[in-house]
């Protein structure tokens, strides 16, 4: 069942930026490590991005954190990918919520720049997915919770993530759910969205048809597509064929979750609706009976999104050891 889940898989790390394995898994790890500013960066990867990696450190209170470093030559090379850069860097300090993963601090050397992050030591909901098969109801419905808990957040902030997916998101040593990858972030104009990013298989039908999106109702139904992947264990689009897989996803044609509740069954319909604008909105989300067992509404109080303090910034060449 999770063949097709796990072939969709892309890269063979965290590209998120902040999971990590258990202390124990972690302990063979070469000892070698680097002082950048306050914090102890060790050798261990815990993941790689497409033109970054990931790695431990600790703080001098022997806090764990996630250091995401990322080589200047590429950002320089790359317009686009140098605008995710200092986008997802100044929204990422803004943003604070316990649903979303934020940016602790910006350091940088001579040939890097360094993004901390907290340790999510309970690694990606795609890789928790993976080890169980697919998820019970009630462990989904709390993922999906915390979710839309975040998803408000950003909404609520004028911000669309664009790029939901159980890759980009992640959990902490106990199991709370934590949004990452903040580079696709943007602020959510009166007009419609042109641009074309995030993942196909998770993609609403109106980015694929090309025609100008709400990043809103977008991102609901990747909401949407996440809570089915939760239930299945498998994408509800699939195909190795990328323009049959569009048809499928612009069809909203998807195989019925069966061994679900009829509850279930029916928030991933209202979730998946191809026009938009018969999506379910959050605001009767977080009134769906399924929704409501055992939540909380208080997870939908809205936290000041405010600025952090400056960042620090080093001078350390860091480049025998991060290369």
């Amino acid at each position: 069942m999770l063949g097709k889940l796990i072939n969709r898989r892309r890269g063979s790390g965290s590209a998120s930026g902040s999971s990590g394995g258990s202390r124990s898994n972690r302990s063979s790890a070469s000892s070698r490590s680097m002082m950048l500013g306050q914090y102890t960066v060790t050798n261990t990867v815990l993941g790689y991005g497409a033109d970054s990696k990931v790695v431990l450190a600790t703080d001098f209170a022997e806090e764990e954190y996630a250091i995401k470093i990322i080589p200047k030559k590429v950002l320089s090379k790359d317009a686009q990918l140098q605008k995710q850069f200092y986008q997802e860097i100044m929204i990422g300090r803004k943003l604070k919520h316990p649903n979303v993963v934020p940016i602790v601090d910006l350091m940088e050397s001579k040939k890097y720049y360094f993004i901390v992050m907290p340790l999510m030591s309970g690694g990606e909901l795609f890789q928790h997915i993976a080890r169980e098969g697919r998820l019970g109801e009630s462990e989904a419905r709390k993922f999906f919770q915390e979710l839309i808990a975040g998803v408000h957040y950003l909404h609520a902030n004028g911000y669309t993530h664009r790029d939901l997916k159980p890759e980009n998101i992640l959990l902490d040593e106990d199991q709370r759910l934590h949004i990452g990858d903040l580079g696709t972030i943007r602020d959510q104009p009166d007009s419609l969205l042109q641009t074309v990013c995030g993942t196909p298989n998770y993609g609403a039908p109106e980015i694929l048809m090309g025609k100008g999106y709400n990043g809103l109702t977008a991102d609901i139904w990747s909401c949407g597509v996440v809570l089915y992947v939760m239930l299945a264990g498998r994408l509800p689009f699939d195909h190795e064929d990328q323009h049959k897989l569009e048809k499928l996803i612009i069809k909203g044609v998807y195989p019925p979750l069966l061994h679900c509740s009829m509850g279930a069954r029916d928030l991933v319909d209202r979730l998946l609706r191809v026009n938009p604008i018969e999506r379910m909105p959050l605001e009767y989300i977080v009134q769906h009976p399924w929704f409501t067992v055992n939540y909380n509404p208080a997870m939908l109080d809205l936290p000041e999104s405010t600025a952090s303090s400056s960042a620090a910034s080093t001078s350390t060449d860091f480049s025998e050891e991060t290369e």
